[in-house]
């Protein structure tokens, strides 16, 4: 399973440039930034170094050896749920069905073809599944040992692996209570943990020691810079309810999505107290509940854990349907089911094109159909960023300065620095700005537009400085737009 899977995330995955985060993080890691710029809860550090690792292989193009790290571990992620549903469930055909519906799930087949960290921990995560389950059927205390080990490294990853945690804490205890493991012994795993989460805590030590401020430093490791609100969002409008299930039914976009409840039914509505489906079920809750009242804008890769576990029931779901019918037909069209989703993405841009149906994305970005970008997972061949990136320094008048936002600057700054390309433009951004960059700002732009040309790569609001709406005037010049001072 991870041969085929490493193959279609290989092929599909994104060979260099890339927009917004994911072009964020190629930068960080070709300026070795292991801290970031939005606070330390996207920091990433195990991430990260990984990364740095990669770009030392002497072969490939480093930016499409960035985005391959995606690629790697998320076929392990598929491989993990496979192996787990085996071992759980003793059948062939459901482990299949779980690992496809996995791998072939719109987000987390996405999000294995360009530089994320999801997909990285998703396979440490189905990694804990594995141990978890192993665990149950052994009584290993050991296991508890690499179990809490693997969360730690988990949360150097994201900082979602601080919710599954609080799911193996009440196990722990549990088990505390039942007399099947000693204090000193949940001593032990809670300082394993620790060791496992040092490449995010010793980060979070070492900035409480810069700034001198504990309890920033600590709401940055918990919410990022500006992100409480939305961490700690405890109301859902009907809105985000809806798209909320356009999302979850977007990974699984045939009647397959019934094996999920099926499986749901075999192990709860069953009576069964198994203390491994205990943890699925409450590790599924707590992620869908999390990302169901998570308001940022790209809430839908945090349905990545749900969708993990989501697919584990679905094998069961497939086993209990084994149970009850031996027709073999009907589980080959279950599993011929399981590759409904890659046809659905295929289509799905054009039929919605022609219905003039939009996502409310940007839609304003050259080289990129935001249909077919975002409903399409495969990034294979993909390079409208480096091509975008290319014919803005063409355009750009000699000496110029050009103000980009946080969707395109990472490419334009890195094809900038990778090519050569026009040393006597300068790029800024709220982020990054290439090197000996001018001020940009309310206070300096009136001396700036007097002494060098000024663009912005978008006229939309939201995208440019405010400050630029009273006072001036944005003219299109190809791709980008010229600020101009009226007389």
């Amino acid at each position: 399973m991870f041969a085929i899977f490493a193959v279609i995330y290989g092929i599909s995955c994104a060979p260099g440039l890339l927009w917004q985060d994911s072009g964020l993080i190629q930068y960080r890691v070709l300026h070795h930034d292991l801290q970031g710029f939005f606070g330390l809860a996207l920091a990433h550090p195990l991430y990260y170094w990984i990364a740095f690792l990669a770009k030392l292989i002497p072969f490939g193009e480093v930016l499409h050896r960035i985005n391959l790290i995606s690629a790697l571990a998320g076929a392990v992620a598929v491989a993990n749920v496979y192996l787990l549903v085996r071992l759980w469930l003793g059948k062939t055909g459901p482990a299949v069905l779980a690992a496809v519906s996995l791998g072939l799930s719109h987000t987390f087949w996405r999000h294995a073809c360009i530089a994320e960290t999801y997909t990285l921990w998703a396979m440490l995560f189905t990694f804990e599944l594995i141990v978890l389950c192993l665990h149950v059927k052994t009584q290993k205390t050991s296991l508890l040992y690499v179990l809490a080990g693997i969360n730690g490294l988990a949360i150097s990853v994201h900082m979602l692996g601080c919710l599954s945690a609080v799911c193996y804490l009440g196990y722990g205890l549990s088990l505390l209570v039942k007399k099947r493991v000693k204090a000193s012994e949940i001593a032990l795993i809670m300082f394993i943990w620790v060791i496992g989460t040092l490449p995010y805590t010793s980060l979070i030590f070492l900035e409480m020691v810069r700034s001198h401020d504990v309890l920033g430093t600590l709401a940055s490791a918990a919410f990022g810079d500006r992100w409480q609100e939305d961490v700690l969002n405890a109301s859902v409008t009907w809105r985000i309810a809806r798209e909320n299930v356009l999302y979850i039914v977007l990974n699984c976009p045939s009647v397959n999505i019934g094996l999920f409840f099926l499986g749901l039914y075999g192990v709860f509505l069953k009576r069964t107290r198994q203390s491994m489906i205990v943890m699925f079920g409450a590790l599924a809750a707590v992620f869908l509940l999390f990302a169901w009242r998570y308001t940022v804008a790209d809430r839908y890769a945090f349905f990545i854990p749900f969708y993990c576990v989501m697919a584990v029931f679905m094998g069961k779901g497939l086993s209990d349907l084994m149970q009850k019918s031996n027709n073999r037909w009907l589980i080959r069209c279950t599993l011929a089911l399981s590759l409904c989703p890659a046809i659905v993405y295929f289509v799905a841009p054009n039929v919605l094109k022609r219905q003039g149906i939009t996502l409310g994305t940007r839609q304003n970005i050259p080289y990129r159909d935001d249909l077919t970008y975002f409903l399409q997972p495969w990034k294979t061949g993909y390079g409208g960023a480096g091509q975008f990136a290319g014919e803005v320094f063409e355009q750009l008048a000699q000496g110029a300065v050009l103000y980009a936002d946080n969707t395109t600057v990472a490419p334009l700054v890195l094809y900038q620095a990778i090519h050569g390309s026009r040393p006597d433009v300068h790029v800024v951004s709220a982020v990054i700005s290439t090197p000996g960059a001018p001020e940009f700002s309310e206070a300096s732009f009136d001396r700036l537009i007097k002494t060098r040309p000024v663009y912005v790569v978008s006229d939309q609001h939201g995208y440019f400085p405010s400050f630029l709406i009273e006072y001036y005037e944005m003219h299109q010049r190809g791709h980008i737009f010229q600020v101009i001072k009226p007389k």
